[in-house]
């Protein structure tokens, strides 16, 4: 295998920019400099551009899609069906129902479609109780389509909230744009008729999609990101100090970040911080010298795929061990590559297949299944690492 040579700046985030075409479904002015031509951007660009004139609403397999759009919707008066996959509706959506009824909807959900009937929010009581205990998106939807709103919104999400840092990318950006959110206690209150006072944003390059690639550069080759954010709202901002921490060649100057191999050492990481960055940096510690640990993995059982499960068993084949333990995950890491036949489906989880990329990328001989999942949120992702599928 080659190896990797990469210069330049990847497109926009998938996670900011579907939150913020959620804005701009309220504010058509509003500018978002930056693109994105991944499959779940295209899908909220498409139910957007039909908003509440549609007969139906393709979600694909995309959480964030149905999540966040179902919220946008019911803010129309009408009958809207939402439709995706079996796998996008056995993930929780418990929540999404509570969240719905509570804003005066009815709501129907089947194994592969939502039904809302709404006549425009109407809140049943003081304030939204929604857990945000399974996954934060539920309250970020929420918070994503209160703008114009003619009363205050109390959102109760108690004191837990898993993957606080996507939470609190929400919030922030909100408040960047000009939405008022005053926090009390552990509940958030967004004021009413509220108005954009920011009319051009520039959307930053998938920091997500980055780390893919610079999980790769770490073991062969190097990567150099320009226009990197010198401060990030994407919880995988984190990525540079974790690969650091690992003995990764990194450094960061005049907005350019540069990523070059180096023999890796094992690390302690909270899942909880970055939950995406775990399926491919998981097979990047099963490389590393020294065992890993990994803790409050909760949340990877409800993603497009059971990812602890899936990514445990990728290791497994790369003849790697592992000891799983209540809320604690440890990785027996060592440079050694197995030469065996691997064959590994990525099932329609994008991220597994970006970790199966980084195992082949070691050197490892593996059939991967379905690759071409990928175009969730990287279409460009096997040319740019150049490998042959």
């Amino acid at each position: 295998m080659k190896e990797l040579n990469f210069i330049g700046c990847l497109p926009a985030s998938k996670s900011l920019f579907n939150r913020l075409l959620i804005v701009q479904s309220f504010f058509p002015e509003l500018i978002l400099e930056g693109d994105s031509d991944c499959e779940d951007v295209k899908m909220m660009q498409q139910a957007l551009a039909h908003l509440g004139g549609e007969d139906r609403y393709d979600c694909g397999h995309a959480g964030t899609v149905l999540r966040f759009l179902s919220f946008r919707l019911s803010r129309e008066p009408g009958e809207h069906l939402l439709i995706g996959s079996e796998r996008l509706f056995a993930r929780p959506q418990d929540e999404l129902i509570v969240a719905l009824r509570q804003l005066g909807c009815q709501v129907e959900l089947g194994k592969n479609q939502l039904k809302i009937l709404s006549t425009g929010w109407q809140l049943m009581g003081d304030s939204l109780h929604v857990s945000a205990k399974r996954s934060s998106q539920f309250i970020s939807g929420i918070l994503l389509s209160s703008w114009k709103y003619d009363k205050p919104i109390h959102i109760s999400p108690g004191r837990t909230i898993i993957s606080p840092d996507y939470w609190q990318m929400t919030v922030s950006l909100m408040k960047k744009l000009g939405l008022q959110v005053e926090k009390w206690e552990s509940d958030y209150v967004v004021k009413p008729t509220q108005n954009l006072t920011l009319k051009k944003i520039k959307v930053e390059q998938d920091l997500s999609s980055a780390f893919a690639i610079a999980a790769i550069a770490a073991v062969r080759g190097k990567a150099i990101f320009q226009e990197f954010p010198t401060s990030s709202l994407q919880p995988d901002s984190i990525f540079p100090r974790v690969l650091s921490e690992m003995g990764v060649a990194t450094s960061f100057e005049n907005n350019t970040l540069k990523i070059e191999a180096n023999d890796l050492r094992a690390i302690d990481f909270d899942i909880n911080l970055a939950p995406d960055m775990f399926p491919v940096l998981a097979v990047l510690t099963a490389q590393a010298k020294g065992k890993s640990r990994f803790i409050h993995g909760e949340q990877l059982r409800f993603k497009e795929s059971d990812r602890l499960k899936n990514i445990l068993s990728l290791i497994q084949k790369m003849n790697k061990r592992f000891e799983l333990r209540e809320n604690m995950l440890e990785i027996i890491g060592n440079p050694e590559v197995h030469k065996n036949k691997i064959t590994f489906d990525c099932l329609q989880d994008h991220r597994l297949a970006m970790a199966a990329g980084l195992a082949k990328y070691m050197g490892y001989d593996i059939e991967i299944l379905n690759p071409h999942v990928v175009t969730k949120s990287f279409p460009d992702y096997w040319d740019i690492i150049g490998t042959a599928l």
